[in-house]
């Protein structure tokens, strides 16, 4: 009977202890989860140093040297020609992250920007050339009766470029082989055809322009590569859910 009981005695012990086993695995993170946080962190950070190095360093310069940035717009829109091919080798840097066992952002970072560069640029740079001109266009109705017709419409062109930019972007850095004029196609059916994923994208960049204005320095080096990785998953994720539409090309008048 002295047998029988301590069992039951231990076998209830073992029960009671059961529910805090699980309790503190549930509180203790394992190695794995700690690694994974740690390697993102660090491969955010180095991507944002990269970014703001190669591409945000003359922007940051001009933001934090002129006395009123936003009246030399122009100025500002050409000392951000070379963010947009930094922004596509971030992108491939984050798209990379899943298959390599080693995380070297700068390394990788440099290796992008030499393959993606030539095709970003002209991305980048025909979304800086329709931009100027919405502006302009913008200051030219601006007080006149067709403001209330042209501006919604002006408006709706510049999220549409802005969004389908960076999924244009995220295009090249997910499939090198791509020429950046199908990219751009690719870009725009994302941002019309994945409204959500357009939207969050902005939401995104608004806040990123927010604070690099307001700190230049901290938001593209601190911030800059965190935001960065949240748009790459965002048009990877819009990528993702149209790819088979997005992959088939149109045919070839002359066939």
């Amino acid at each position: 009977m002295t047998g029988v009981a301590d069992g039951a005695v231990a076998q209830s012990d073992v029960r009671d202890r059961r529910p805090h086993g699980r309790l503190r695995s549930l509180l203790s993170p394992r190695q794995e989860a700690l690694e994974a946080l740690f390697d993102t962190v660090y491969r955010g950070l180095g991507v944002g140093i990269a970014t703001g190095i190669a591409g945000a360093a003359p922007f940051t310069f001009a933001l934090t040297v002129l006395a009123r940035p936003l009246e030399a717009w122009p100025f500002l829109l050409v000392c951000a020609l070379p963010i947009g091919p930094a922004i596509a080798a971030a992108f491939a840097v984050f798209g990379g992250a899943a298959s390599s066992d080693r995380v070297a952002p700068f390394r990788d970072f440099v290796r992008a920007w030499r393959t993606l560069a030539m095709r970003a640029l002209g991305i980048w740079a025909a979304f800086t050339v329709v931009l100027f001109v919405l502006i302009v266009d913008a200051g030219v109705i601006w007080g006149t009766v067709f403001a209330a017709l042209i501006g919604p419409v002006t408006a709706v062109i510049a999220v549409v470029v802005a969004a389908g930019t960076l999924h244009s972007l995220a295009v090249l850095a997910s499939r090198p082989g791509v020429g950046a004029v199908t990219a751009a196609r690719t870009g725009l059916f994302l941002a019309v055809r994945r409204p959500l994923p357009t939207l969050l994208s902005l939401v995104i960049l608004l806040a990123s322009a927010m604070v690099v204005l307001a700190q230049p320095v901290l938001g593209v080096l601190g911030l800059g590569g965190f935001a960065l990785l949240v748009l790459h998953a965002n048009s990877a994720a819009a990528l993702a859910s149209v790819a088979p539409a997005a992959d088939r090309e149109p045919a070839d008048p002359a066939e």
